[in-house]
C-alpha cells in the first residue's frame, strides 16, 4: 500500500460515520477497572470510584503525570456560578441529579456551564454528592496517589475474562472521543468538546457553525448517554453486571440492572425532549424560598451568520437593482454592459449562498467543468471540487448564458475566458470576477458584509434548519468542502442515495432564503 493510498484509507475511516469503537474490548476493559476499585479500601472506594468515572467521561487521565495534576475537586451550593472542578446537586421537586463544571472556550474567552452526569451514573453520583458538605476537596493526597497507582499500574486480564479481548488502557481512557469522532450525529462545535485527546478531523468546520452553550449541554448529555449505553448494553448481555456493584453509605447500587427511567432529566427540564436544549438554572434564595431561575445561553461559535431576513431582503434589493439596469430595445452598449455586470454579479453571489462555495478560490464555475447538469467541478484550493447545483441554480446559469449568447450576437463582443461568468471593463475588455469587485459590488447594497458572510449562512442553514432535508455531520462537510485526502470525489456512482439527499437539500434551500427566478433576455 502506497503512502498516499494509506493516508487517504486513514482519513475515510476517521471521518464522522466511520464505525464507532468496538463495545465487546471496551466493555471488558470496562469491567477489569471496575474489578480493580472494588479491591481496594473499604473507606475510600467509592471516592475513588466516583473520579475515576468522572475522569474518564471527561477524558482528563491523558493530562495527569502525577497525582500532584489531579484535580481538588468540592461540591458548591447551586447558589453560586459554575465555576472549575466543582459539582453541584440540582434538585427540583422530588428529582435530583449531579451535574459537574464543563470548561466551554470560544474566540479567547473561556465559560464554565454546568453539564449533567449521564444518567446511567447519576445513580451513584447523586447520593454521594447529596451527602457531601460544601467546599471541602474530595480526595486527599493519600487517596491521589492511590488512585493514581491504580491507573497507571498494568491491567491484568483476570481469568472469568479470559474469554473477551481488551481493549488497551490507553485507547479506553479516550473511548469518548473514540465514538464522537465517529459520531454523524454531532455537529463540529458539540464534536470538538467531546473530541479531546483525538484530533478533530475536519478542523476548519468549526469556524462556521454558531451554537448555544444550552443546545451544547443537550448535544453532549445525549451523546455521553448514547456511548455508554452502547458498552452497558453488552455488559448486560454478557452477565458481567455482578462486577459493576458500587457499595455506597446505605446501600448498594448496581450500575448495570438499577432500573432508569427512559428521560428522568425530562423532570429537571420538562421541555428537553422537544427543544433540543438544556437550559442551565441558577438557584435564587429570597425570604426562605428558593427560585429556580433561567440562566441566559452563551452563543458560541462564528459571528459571522446573517440572519435569514437579511438575506432575503439583500437578494430582494438585488433583483431590483438588476430590473432597474434592464435595458429597453434601444439601449446604448454601455447600458447593455452594465447590466450584463449587474447580472454577473448577481449570479455569483446566488452561486455561493447555494452551494457553499468559498468567494475567495472559486467565485466562477470554468466553462469545460460545467455541461448543465447537477454536477460540476471548481478548483478550490489548488484542486478539483465536487459542486451540486440546486435545480433553481441550474435554471439561473441557463437564463445567464442565453444572456450572454444574446449580446455576443447583438453587440458582436469576443469571450475567451475559462469562467463561466465575468464582467466587462469600460474598454468592453472581458475580467474575471475578483474578491474585491464582489465585496465593493456587495457593500453597496448591504454595508458591512462581506460575501464570505454568505458561507457562513449556507453552513449554519444546514445545520439547523429542520424544515429541510436531514444532513449528516459528513454530508455538511461534503458540501462545505471540508475534506481530507481520500475523501474528495464520491462514490456517488454506487451511492447514488447519498447524492439525492443532498439535491432534495438544496432544492429546498431557495425557497427558505426566498430568492425568485429572473429572465435575463
Amino acid at each position: 500500500m502506497s503512502m498516499y493510498t494509506h493516508i487517504a484509507r486513514s482519513n475515510r475511516l476517521n471521518n464522522a460515520g466511520g464505525c464507532y469503537p468496538d463495545a465487546m474490548e471496551h466493555a471488558t476493559t470496562f469491567t477489569i477497572l471496575m474489578i480493580k476499585l472494588n479491591k481496594e479500601n473499604k473507606k475510600d472506594r467509592l471516592v475513588m470510584t466516583i473520579i475515576t468515572l468522572f475522569l474518564w467521561l471527561t477524558q482528563q487521565w491523558a493530562s495527569i503525570k502525577s497525582y500532584k495534576d489531579i484535580p481538588n475537586f468540592t461540591r458548591i451550593s447551586g447558589t453560586f456560578n459554575c465555576q472549575p472542578f466543582t459539582f453541584r446537586t440540582f434538585t427540583r421537586g422530588n428529582n435530583s441529579w449531579v451535574e459537574y463544571a464543563h470548561e466551554v472556550k470560544d474566540n479567547q474567552h473561556t465559560y464554565y456551564v454546568w453539564q449533567p452526569i449521564p444518567r446511567y451514573l447519576n445513580c451513584i453520583f447523586q447520593p454521594y454528592f447529596s451527602d457531601l458538605r460544601y467546599n471541602i476537596p474530595l480526595l486527599t493526597d493519600r487517596v491521589k496517589q492511590r488512585l493514581f497507582k491504580l491507573i497507571n499500574s498494568h491491567w491484568k486480564t483476570p481469568l472469568v475474562l479470559k474469554a473477551f479481548k481488551p481493549a488497551r488502557k490507553n485507547t479506553f481512557y479516550r473511548y469518548i472521543s473514540l465514538c464522537a469522532r465517529a459520531d454523524e450525529t454531532l455537529t463540529p462545535i458539540p464534536r470538538k468538546h467531546l473530541v479531546k485527546s483525538v484530533k478533530a478531523h475536519h478542523t476548519s468546520a468549526i469556524c462556521y457553525q454558531r451554537f448555544s452553550s444550552d443546545r451544547l449541554r443537550f448535544k453532549i448529555f445525549d451523546a455521553h448517554n448514547r456511548y455508554i449505553g452502547f458498552l452497558f448494553e453488552f455488559i448486560r448481555k454478557e452477565n458481567l453486571h455482578s462486577y459493576f456493584k458500587v457499595h455506597l453509605e446505605s446501600k448498594t447500587v448496581n450500575l448495570i440492572t438499577e432500573r432508569l427511567r427512559d428521560t428522568p432529566y425530562e423532570n429537571i427540564d420538562p421541555n428537553l425532549k422537544h427543544k433540543g436544549s438544556m437550559s442551565q438554572y441558577k438557584i435564587i434564595k429570597t425570604k426562605g424560598k428558593s427560585d429556580h431561575v433561567a440562566v441566559p445561553a452563551i452563543m458560541l461559535g462564528s459571528r459571522r451568520v446573517p440572519k435569514d431576513k437579511d438575506v432575503t431582503d439583500f437578494f430582494n434589493r438585488i433583483d431590483s437593482y438588476v430590473k432597474q439596469l434592464k435595458p429597453a430595445s434601444r439601449a446604448s452598449r454601455a447600458q447593455w454592459l452594465a447590466y450584463f455586470n449587474a447580472v454577473s454579479f448577481r449570479i455569483a453571489l446566488l452561486f455561493i449562498v447555494l452551494t457553499g462555495v468559498r468567494p475567495t478560490h472559486s467565485i466562477s464555475l470554468l466553462s469545460h467543468y460545467f455541461s448543465f447538469t447537477h454536477v460540476t467541478f471548481v478548483k478550490d484550493k489548488g484542486r478539483l471540487r465536487q459542486v451540486i447545483l440546486s435545480d433553481y441554480l441550474l435554471r439561473e446559469i441557463t437564463h445567464y448564458t442565453e444572456l450572454k449568447a444574446s449580446l455576443h450576437s447583438q453587440l458582436s463582443l469576443h469571450d475567451d475566458l475559462p469562467e463561466l461568468w465575468y464582467i466587462y471593463d469600460k474598454s468592453e475588455t472581458p475580467t474575471p470576477l475578483s474578491a474585491r469587485a464582489l465585496r465593493v459590488f456587495m457593500n453597496k447594497h448591504w454595508a458591512g458584509v462581506v460575501p464570505y458572510q454568505l458561507r457562513h449562512y449556507f453552513a449554519q442553514c444546514a445545520h439547523t434548519i429542520i424544515s429541510l432535508t436531514p444532513l449528516t455531520a459528513q454530508d455538511i462537510d461534503r458540501l462545505m468542502g471540508h475534506e481530507n485526502t481520500g475523501e474528495h470525489l464520491g462514490s456517488d456512482i454506487m451511492f447514488p442515495k447519498n447524492i439525492g439527499v443532498l439535491k432534495a437539500y438544496l432544492n429546498g434551500l431557495d425557497q427558505h432564503i426566498g430568492v425568485k427566478e429572473l429572465h435575463y433576455v
